[in-house]
């Protein structure tokens, strides 16, 4: 009975222009994603590597110069190699899923340039220090299909899973026929939104099997069960709508309304009171304390370097040539450093407790659960870049360390001494550290589901009415 009656619902909902067509657009906005999303991805990569190309060819004839003073002793210009003009590209590798999620690539940065030049401050220069949170859902890629998209067409199937026998009046015929109602609607339940997650799966799948790595793979395929998840979750709130009411509208209607509250107002109002919970520090106040910082060094240059002989005797002055203003940039870039690191630690501060808040809140909404989960398994979440940003800001730190001896002394750097000074090593989360950071949201999507479904199977035992 019940394998005759799948093959008919089969049957009917390709026939009917709702089930067809709802088919049909999950296919193309999966597709439509996933082609957006490598689009952007490959400018991303052109853009690193031409930032890359840049900066390590200036780097290589910087370096072609050290290498023929210290043969010849010769300079052919007193700003020739000079430590102060080293310069090296860093950028965050790309995600094992770049194309699933766009992320926060606009709003937070990929790449940088190390140079003694640069400070904490401007090595980001066209980043502000504040996230704004909901953007994360607002790009059009995978996941904003997966999350916001696919919820609302599996509600467009399921919401007349029982409505059309209880209408009829032939839902008790079915039942006297041997039907169990618990059976009947879960197989349709399944059936109807099998066809909704099939095409986001055949097209992902296709995507990963012709352009992501093979070491992606696995990457993948916690997306996919992640994805699995969250698909469950609505399915047993879907179950126990169609369980609770008898009539095709008020399941749609209770349905729409638990989607816009899980997927729409609860994300925002969680950011919304993590931010006003723990505001960032005055992006304002930062930018004229820099500005002060940068000002009162510029003034105290010979305060700044007898301070700095003292705490390293061991230098001397060298009768060359070396521009002066080289040593008086580097010593007022200790002093910026200075006076803007307690506020750069309260931007920390307040991201790190806005997080923080934030990973215990998202509990409330599935849809956040399952974004935070999905981004961070395709490399695009947020703290893969507050922790690429906390490197560069090590590396650039150990970068000033090893050349200002050099600098401050009029002497250039040896260039045995150059690959220590540029080395700088940002890994990406493994593979064992993203499942421990996954396991409690995995934990949580897999127990609501479990609870809703375990609900609506209670209901739907119920004799009917």
């Amino acid at each position: 009975m019940i394998l005759a009656t799948l093959r008919l619902e089969c049957r009917i909902f390709f026939a009917t222009p709702a089930g067809g067509l709802a088919f049909v657009l999950m296919l193309a906005l999966s597709v439509c994603a996933l082609v957006a999303g490598e689009s952007q991805h490959a400018l991303d990569e052109r853009a690193r590597q031409a930032h890359a190309r840049a900066v390590q060819g200036a780097f290589e004839a910087w370096r072609g110069a050290l290498v023929r003073i210290e043969a010849t002793g010769i300079a052919k210009s007193p700003h020739e190699a000079q430590p102060m003009n080293l310069s090296v590209p860093v950028a965050l590798a790309p995600g094992p899923l770049p194309a699933f999620a766009l992320g926060l690539r606009e709003l937070l940065p990929s790449q940088a340039t190390l140079s003694p030049w640069n400070t904490s401050a401007t090595v980001f220069p066209a980043y502000q220090f504040q996230n704004p949170t909901l953007l994360a859902l607002g790009r059009f890629d995978l996941n904003f299909v997966t999350i916001v998209l696919l919820p609302l067409l599996m509600i467009a199937v399921s919401s007349d899973t029982l409505g059309r026998e209880r209408a009829r009046g032939t839902l008790r015929l079915l039942l006297a026929q041997g039907a169990r109602l618990e059976s009947l609607a879960g197989w349709r339940l399944i059936l109807r939104n099998t066809w909704i997650v099939l095409p986001l799966m055949l097209a992902s799948a296709a995507y990963a099997a012709s352009a992501a790595p093979v070491e992606s793979w696995i990457f993948y395929l916690l997306w996919l069960a992640a994805t699995g998840l969250y698909a469950g979750v609505w399915l047993g709130l879907i179950a126990l709508a169609v369980a609770w009411y008898r009539r095709t509208e008020a399941v749609a209607a209770s349905l729409v309304a638990a989607w816009t509250a899980v997927v729409l107002v609860l994300p925002a109002v969680l950011a919304a009171a993590a931010e006003a919970s723990y505001p960032a520090p005055s992006r304002l106040a930062y930018l004229s304390e820099l500005r002060a910082a940068q000002i009162d060094a510029s003034r105290e240059v010979d305060r700044l370097t007898r301070g700095y002989l003292l705490d390293h005797p061991e230098l001397t002055i060298s009768d060359q040539a070396a521009p002066s203003f080289h040593r008086d940039a580097y010593l007022a870039n200790l002093e910026v450093e200075r006076r803007t690191a307690s506020i750069l630690a309260a931007f920390d501060r307040s991201r790190a407790d806005r997080q923080s808040s934030l990973a215990r809140a998202q509990y409330a909404s599935a849809a956040l659960v399952a974004q935070r989960l999905l981004n961070r398994l395709a490399g695009a979440d947020e703290a893969r870049y507050w922790r690429f940003q906390a490197g560069v800001r090590a590396c650039l730190a150990h970068l000033a360390d090893a050349v200002g001896p050099s600098v401050v002394s009029g002497q250039r750097i040896r260039l045995a001494e150059v690959e220590g000074a540029t080395a700088c090593a940002i890994d990406p989360p493994s593979l064992r550290e993203l499942i421990v950071e996954s396991r409690w949201p995995v934990f949580y999507l897999v127990s609501l589901a479990a609870v809703l479904l375990l609900f609506a199977r209670r209901r739907l035992r119920r004799p009917p009415d």
